[in-house]
């Protein structure tokens, strides 16, 4: 069997040590910024010139991020795994966050 390698993508804030690569993507935190456009562009020619079989993603905007950007890559099989370490909405949550984050979410569950 093969070695798989890791590679490694995010805003930048922090040094990860051990993967094969790592690439800086202009994300923002915001799901206002058109960073995030340009981000998912930037992932979608990670995507393109690496041919992963596995994404898994941690954070809400890299979720989306890397959904939007795999959704084209999914008939040559990859998997896009999001991890949600805790949603915006909630039992409790303000309804704007209601109002924006759970449609999102519920529209990229199927990706």
């Amino acid at each position: 069997m093969p070695l798989k390698l890791v590679d490694y993508a995010s805003a930048g804030e922090e040094e990860i040590k051990g993967c094969n690569k790592v690439f800086t993507l202009d994300l923002a935190r915001s799901p206002f910024s058109l960073k995030n456009i340009k981000a998912v562009k930037q992932l979608k020619k990670i995507i393109e010139e690496n041919h992963y079989d596995l994404i898994h993603c941690h954070t809400p905007m890299g979720g989306v991020a890397a959904r939007l950007a795999g959704k084209s890559f999914r008939k040559n099989g990859l998997k896009v795994i999001y991890t949600a370490h805790g949603f915006h909405f909630y039992k409790g949550a303000p309804l704007l966050n209601w109002l924006l984050y759970y449609p999102v979410e519920k529209y990229l569950a199927r990706f």
